[in-house]
């Protein structure tokens, strides 16, 4: 802590034998300062407005008043909390010096730079003061240890060390200050001495205090450098004062603290120096506040902190001053936080840390303020991190409780919100009862119920109000009844339900109240239906569901109310569904949900109900938001799928566009029934919360509009809520390979693949075998990163856009070779596109085999083979041709002499075949007399075979009858003859058979 205390503010080392003289000096300038305190004196006396709620009530533009921060912190991913310096690149990177390296970033991610011992080419310390831009893109950055000039493309720092051997070397090697002149020179405020770079000579020329010489700078530890509109240099000194260079005479004009000067400098402790757009040169000291030198006259103007007043500036310690580019002097301090000058007013508005305002300054200890492209106020502070106020993204002022103020709302649940005829806003509670805000001078008054006290607000559940004609103001409350409120009396009278009064109020759970044109009050009950007021009678009437009659009202806890026109009542209710009740007849048409008809109502949860200026009836419920037609009865419902950003809708107004805003559990939304679009909102944005409360809104008669949900209320006018302007920058912020990042300028695998920053590379070669690579991209807008949308594609591979929303990287595997074009496009928080993007050439080299040099040799090594091949075949041919010409001949003479033979044998078998001819003649003769004789003799075996058949029947038939005789009983004589008999006939057979295998034999 003492270091960055020694560090960020130049004076720890003298301020122990320096302290009393200051005091002393202190109240000297304080004598002086007492006229211009006397007239603060008698400055009208505000309540101080906090940052979340203090210009709610008047539509202006920005005054310095109301400011929200959103905080980066080490949870972010930045390196350390103590944030000395800050710059943005053309780019539009964003950096910080810290005590612990440099960062960059780029609304999501962090890169810091750290010192490395074993490295001359990284950060020389890594305690950064301060980040210069030079004009030529590079960075000058002074650290405790030495002077660094960056190159953004190769991320490569070069080192400038202070030489005790070296004249001409940088005076010291702690450095305050850098600056870059008009003319291109380099200026370098150090701990012993200011320096100027040659950067022809690459040298440094000093400038150091001689006690000798008046004309001399004034002091050895310069604090800040400027250079005005008139291109003089002024060099703020610790502890002597201011110095206006003349650089062709070399000699210093000093400005130093004289208590007999009334218009002398305030402190010689200077601190940081500021000329604004009007020429003013503005001094900010360590203990004498703030200085407007006025030229014309030499003199200094002091502004100091006035412990009584609060419009005075917060701290006399300044140690950093930025002016926007509306005019607004930004003041940071030691210990009040960043206080903003109101030029015209000459109102200090301060913007201190408070514990229980997320939204304020992180820490009252401030370091650094920059200004970026898009007007967003970056606020470096010691310990607590970056603040960013955007001023786009304030669009809804945010007004709610704040335990440690006793002029805030009571509560922050809110409920009914609601202008009455004097112009006091009225904003009930649930629970911390009703709040009564006077828009002149944001006083707040606080109604709650005491028991002890029967004029009291009857409970401290407020759910609606209402005014009457009278100047009467009519509160439901959520356990207590009606209250009728006389703020002449400053009374409440209690209207409660009594079970004995037909004609009392039917419910003491008022969730409604509405008057008509004729002056009758309409209740909406939490369970006891719909109630009437006359004023006149006093007596309450009562409408209550009555299942057995389809006219009566839809159910009894009602929700919402509207009358219209016409006087129609449309009545939402709580699980009943709509009804309208026409007061003519008396009786109620209900619209319910049903699940078989889609054009019924989404839901009978209903929350909300409205008509607008065409006269369509639309209705809020628990599950979308219905636009109902009252001719046809049929409603068209919108969900989140149509995009709705919850489909839980509590409120419904229309604005002066046509347009209507609707509350949800999502957030707010603006809805365009023409265009049938939606564009919604959120807590970053600068809504309360994402949740809304039912009935908690209200349409001023000025256009302004309010919505109240679980953490207090939101205004704004909707004519102010316009579309983020700026369009972002896109570059590409990182490249891996195999998911690991690519180094620059590192050769790997006999290659370099980044020979600079990939957000400075437009094109990449990678290998065949580099298979799985990835980009990351961002859209350079940090209004609301995370609502940045992005859509990629890769030519030469994609024919369309891929939108993917907030996602911010893309990976390739296996790309085919060949050339192609990386391109990503992306816009801000509100939709606004960059189409053109950024890109970058991507070659993918083939295998060495699939190049075409390598087809090439191929091709030619393949022809070369193959005119070789057919050089040796063609030899090879010719030696086997006359091979085979001898082995021919050789042939030729064997098969010639073989023809020979074979003519011979072929004479022979001639003869031989005439002998065999003339054996086929003399075979054939013999065949034909044989076959001949054949025939004969088969002629004569059929003869035979005939007559031998009847010689054999016969036996046969002799031989049967005998056995037919054996039927009979008979003697064994009789029995012998009979086998006798079959004997003798059976040698007949056999005897006949003889005969024919002798005949059969001797014709074979």
């Amino acid at each position: 802590m003492k270091v960055a205390f020694v560090k960020n503010h130049f004076y720890w080392m003298y301020f122990r034998y320096r302290l009393v003289k200051i005091k002393i000096i202190f109240l000297v300038g304080l004598t002086y300062m007492s006229s211009l305190g006397n007239a603060l004196e008698h400055a009208p006396k505000f309540d101080f407005p906090s940052a979340t709620k203090s210009t709610v009530f008047s539509e202006s533009k920005f005054d310095g008043a109301n400011i929200r921060f959103k905080h980066l912190s080490l949870k972010d991913g930045l390196s350390q909390s103590t944030i000395n310096t800050i710059v943005q690149d053309e780019q539009g990177f964003m950096w910080f010096g810290t005590e612990s390296g440099m960062n960059k970033y780029d609304g999501y991610n962090f890169k810091v730079y750290f010192e490395s011992l074993s490295d001359t080419s990284a950060i020389s310390n890594n305690i950064v003061n301060v980040i210069f831009k030079a004009k030529n893109g590079s960075f000058w950055i002074g650290t405790d240890k030495g002077l660094n000039r960056f190159d953004p493309k190769t991320e490569t720092f070069q080192r400038f060390f202070h030489d005790s051997s070296n004249p001409n070397s940088l005076s010291n090697n702690r450095i305050f200050s850098v600056i870059e002149t008009m003319n291109g020179s380099i200026w370098i405020g150090t701990e012993n001495g200011l320096n100027k770079y040659d950067n022809q000579k690459d040298q440094f020329i000093r400038y150091k205090n001689d006690p000798t010489d008046p004309n001399s700078v004034s002091h050895n530890t310069i604090t800040s450098i400027l250079e005005d509109s008139k291109n003089q240099i002024w060099v703020g000194t610790l502890g002597g004062g201011l110095n206006r260079l003349n650089e062709d005479q070399k000699t210093f004009t000093r400005y130093k603290q004289d208590a007999k000067i009334a218009g002398s400098l305030s402190d010689n402790n200077v601190l940081c120096l500021l000329e604004d757009k009007s020429g003013i040169l503005w001094i900010g000291t360590e203990f004498g506040g703030l200085n407007e030198f006025d030229d014309e006259n030499n003199i200094f103007i002091k502004y100091r902190h006035d412990p009584n007043n609060p419009l005075s500036i917060g701290d006399n310690h300044i140690s950093i001053l930025h002016e926007d580019k509306n005019g607004a002097l930004w003041i940071g301090t030691y210990s009040a936080g960043v206080n903003v000058l109101n030029s015209t007013s000459k109102i200090f508005y301060r913007h201190e840390k408070h514990e229980e305002d997320v939204n304020s300054i992180s820490s009252n200890r401030v370091t650094s303020i920059f200004e970026d492209q898009t007007g967003s106020i970056w606020v470096g502070t010691w310990i607590g991190g970056v603040n960013i106020y955007n001023r786009n993204s304030q669009k809804f002022i945010h007004y709610k409780h704040e335990p440690n103020n006793i002029n805030s709302i009571s509560h922050n649940d809110i409920r009914p919100i609601f202008e009455d005829s004097k112009g006091f806003l009225w904003v009930g509670t649930d629970g911390g009862g009703l709040n009564r805000i006077d828009r002149s001078n944001n006083e707040i008054k606080v109604y709650r119920n005491n028991n002890s006290d029967n004029n009291s607000l009857s409970n401290n559940h407020v759910y609606d109000i209402k005014e009457d004609k009278n100047g009467i103001f009519w509160i439901a409350t959520d356990g207590g009844g009606l209250n009728e409120y006389n703020s002449e009396t400053n009374t409440f009278k209690h209207h409660n339900h009594d079970p004995l009064n037909a004609n009392s109020l039917s419910n003491d759970h008022v969730r409604i109240v509405n008057i008509d044109q004729s002056g009758k009050l309409w209740l909406g009950t939490n369970g006891g239906g719909l109630d009437t007021y006359d004023p006149e009678t006093k007596k309450f009437t009562n409408y209550r569901h009555n299942p057995l009659d389809s006219n009566s009202i839809a159910g009894n806890r009602i929700y919402a109310m509207y009358i219209d026109a016409s006087e129609n009542v449309w009545l939402g209710t709580y699980g009943g569904g709509l009804s309208k009740l026409n007061q003519e007849t008396g009786l109620f048409a209900n619209y319910k949900n049903s699940i078989s008809e889609n054009s019924t109502i989404s839901n009978d949860f209903v929350l909300s109900v409205y008509k607008d200026g065409k006269g369509y009836i639309w209705v809020g419920t628990s599950v979308g938001l219905c636009k109902m037609d009252q001719e046809t009865g049929s409603f068209v419902t919108f969900t989140k799928k149509d995009g709705l950003p919850d489909d839980v809708v509590y409120s419904i107004i229309s604005d002066g566009n046509g347009d209507i805003w609707i509350s949800t559990n999502g957030g707010l939304t603006r809805f365009d029934p023409e265009k049938m679009d939606f564009k919604s909102f959120d807590v970053k944005d600068g809504l309360q919360s994402n949740e809304f409360n039912t009935g908690a809104s209200f349409l001023s008669e000025t256009g302004e509009m309010f919505f109240g949900g679980i953490n207090g209320f939101n205004s704004f006018y909707p004519k102010q809520i316009a579309n983020n302007p700026d369009v972002p920058n896109i570059v590409i912020t990182n490249f891996t390979l195999f998911n690991k990042e690519v180094p620059i300028g590192v050769m790997e695998d006999g290659r370099t693949i980044l020979s600079q920053s990939i957000t400075k590379t437009k094109s990449l070669e990678l290998f065949h075998t580099d298979r799985v690579f990835a980009f990351e991209y961002a859209a350079l807008h940090y209004a609301t990163p995370e609502k940045n949308e992005y859509a990629y594609m890769i030519e030469g591979l994609e024919d369309e856009w891929n939108y993917v929303g907030s996602r911010r990287y893309v990976s390739y595997t296996s790309l085919p070779p060949g050339k192609y074009v990386f391109r990503v496009k992306g816009s801000n928080n509100d939709g606004l596109w960059n189409n053109e993007g950024t890109s970058i050439q991507l070659t993918i080299l083939p295998a060495w085999w699939a190049t075409i040099w390598a087809r090439i040799i191929l091709i030619a090594a393949v022809i070369g083979m193959a005119t070789y091949l057919y050089k040796l075949r063609m030899r090879k041919l010719k030696s086997q041709k006359k091979v085979l010409e001898n082995v021919v001949a050789e042939r030729t003479k064997e098969l010639e002499e073989k023809n020979e033979r074979i003519v011979q044998q072929a004479e022979e078998l001639l003869v031989y075949n005439d002998n065999l001819n003339q054996l086929n003649e003399n075979l054939e003769q013999t065949v034909a007399e044989r076959t001949k004789q054949l025939i004969e003799k088969n002629r004569k075996l059929e003869e035979y075979a005939f007559m031998n058949a009847h010689n054999l029947r016969l036996p046969i038939t002799n031989i049967q009858g005998i056995i037919q005789l054996f039927d009979v009983e008979r003697s064994y004589e009789e029995t012998k003859e009979m086998l006798d008999l079959v004997k003798g006939q059976s040698d007949q057979i056999d005897k006949v058979l003889i005969d024919i295998q002798s005949k059969l034999e001797k014709d074979n």
